[in-house]
């Protein structure tokens, strides 16, 4: 009787969104186990990454698209729920849910803006295999319905919405835990909400954001059953970066992730465990 194979797509986040964070991702592809990356939907110069991604034929590429910090695609006046008072987007995901909780955010501020960024990048001339969302705001209920429409709307057959299964270390570390366990019961929500687009791989690393080191990853692996899954990361070049959202700082490791995802030792861990590299394209 045969056992079904453990298929991964390594998917990098947030690819085009800094210079550094681009060198990082394409490295990765090349010398590393990066099979696939979400491009920010609020990429400034399309053009650019373009010619930089014209030897990475083989990476699968996705929408990365951004609900909080920067400016939108759309104009401002067209999606007021979505802006502050200088028309920037609003600066943290608090502020977001906040306008959700009190009901005012609009579904159609929400498509509108997730479908100009979504077609921004195709008419760049990327062909796009998934969408997701910065800082997961797509597991929020309303954030999922508008990405889906979007999705069905543009022929994108998956969508991250779900995550890894609770672990000892979200009870003993609250502070991740907590954040974590939300996001798992928002995207329950979200997905009993949502239609017939195919919700992708169960995904790892979000609990590791920005720290994705050798022993999270051996624990990972040991914890992935036969089936698809997706291994989210972050590499780049600069050493270590900070956000600071909501009045928690988180810390990103971004070279320490990529000299991770290059080592030789993380390869032959992944075929001792028998994984099949892939991406989105290649299994939905």
């Amino acid at each position: 009787m045969s056992t079904s194979p453990i298929r991964v797509i390594v998917n990098a986040d947030e690819l085009g969104s800094t210079s550094d964070i681009t060198d990082g991702i394409v490295r990765a592809h090349h010398e590393g186990i990066v099979t696939s990356a979400s491009i920010s939907g609020t990429t400034a110069d399309l053009n650019d990454l373009k010619r930089r991604l014209c030897e990475s034929p083989n990476l699968g590429l996705g929408g990365h698209l951004v609900l909080v910090g920067g400016a939108p695609v759309r104009p401002p006046a067209e999606i007021p729920s979505l802006v502050n008072d200088n028309g920037r987007l609003l600066d943290t995901p608090a502020e977001l849910v906040s306008r959700w909780v009190r009901g005012k955010l609009n579904s159609s501020h929400l498509h509108d803006e997730l479908k100009a960024q979504t077609m921004r990048l195709l008419q760049a001339g990327f062909e796009l295999d998934h969408l997701d969302t910065y800082l997961q705001l797509g597991f929020l209920p309303p954030v999922a319905e508008a990405l889906e429409r979007v999705a069905q709307e543009l022929r994108i057959r998956t969508i991250r919405s779900a995550i890894e299964g609770p672990t000892l270390s979200w009870f003993t570390d609250l502070k991740k835990g907590l954040p974590m366990a939300m996001l798992g019961a928002f995207g329950y929500l979200a997905r009993r909400r949502m239609g017939a687009i195919r919700h992708g791989a169960q995904s790892w690393g979000l609990a590791e954001s920005g720290g994705l080191n050798s022993m999270r990853m051996l624990e990972i692996l040991g914890r992935m059953g036969p089936g698809i899954h997706e291994l989210i990361c972050h590499p780049g070049t600069v050493p270590q970066e900070s956000l600071t959202l909501s009045g928690r700082r988180q810390v990103f490791e971004r070279r320490m992730e990529l000299e991770m995802l290059c080592d030789p030792q993380t390869k032959s861990w992944l075929k001792e465990r028998g994984v099949e590299l892939c991406r989105f394209k290649d299994v939905f």
